[in-house]
């Protein structure tokens, strides 16, 4: 709120201030206020059409507001022009995000392969088919492919710019097979609290195993989660930052 304070000022000392108008378009957004951003956005393109930044913006915002069709008929109109390169890729995971909501698998699935010679080995790209294996079943290929969200800018880890400097070998479906009793494993939370609690309930599965188990979380969540799994350790994802830059190894 602060800081839509301050750009609303620069856009009241100069309505023409196109930078400004983005920033609040933004801020409308993370505050959850898509009617307002998207009134922003249409200002924007009347006195200034050609901004693709803002025409792609404007598919994700009608998403949140629930005009799918609106939004596809959008996509529709901006594939028969000539997208700058500098927003290819911007406008490609606009469409598979429209492709999702919608549900449409088998369109989206058409639209990667054809999407994929232009941009070989792009992150968000295999992160999307990823995404996809993994909504149609195929775990197998859906979790080797979803390594790609750890890709610089595809999505924040704060850990793993850290234990990409250890040898510590990440898990995958193969090595989880391969566990044997007395091995230590580490788990790791890259998302939010929400999904943290829904998921850290399988932790118990894999302590059957016979496994040494750690949680590494958020520090917020530490009383909740040691009050309710006393038997596994927790370590909260500051002290394994500290732990990683200090020794490098786990404690």
């Amino acid at each position: 709120r602060r800081a839509y304070s301050l750009v609303n000022a620069a856009v009241s000392k100069d309505p023409k201030n196109i930078p400004a108008r983005e920033l609040r378009v933004e801020i409308f957004r993370q505050l959850g206020l898509p009617k307002l951003a998207l009134a922003e956005i249409r200002t924007i393109l009347d006195m200034d059409p050609g901004n693709w930044k803002s025409k792609i913006i404007e598919i994700s915002t009608l998403m949140q507001l629930g005009k799918v069709e609106e939004a596809g008929a959008l996509i529709e109109e901006l594939s028969t022009q000539a997208v700058p390169k500098q927003h290819e890729l911007d406008f490609t995971f606009a469409k598979t995000t429209y492709l999702k909501d919608k549900g449409d698998y088998e369109g989206l699935q058409t639209f990667l392969d054809e999407i994929k010679p232009r941009f070989p080995g792009q992150p968000g790209i295999d992160f999307e088919q990823a995404w996809l294996d993994m909504a149609n079943g195929k775990f197998e290929s859906g979790f080797a492919l979803f390594e790609s969200r750890f890709a610089r800018g595809l999505h924040y880890y704060p850990l793993e710019p850290y234990l990409a400097n250890t040898k510590i070998p990440k898990l995958n479906p193969q090595r989880c097979k391969e566990l044997r009793p007395g091995q230590s494993v580490l788990v790791t939370c890259e998302e939010g609290f929400g999904d943290a609690i829904q998921f850290w309930r399988f932790l118990p599965q894999l302590k059957q195993l016979g496994v040494h188990v750690t949680l590494c979380a958020g520090t917020p969540l530490a009383q909740l989660f040691q009050e309710n799994y006393p038997d596994i350790a927790f370590i909260s994802k500051e002290e394994m930052r500290l732990t990683l830059l200090s020794a490098h190894k786990l404690p």
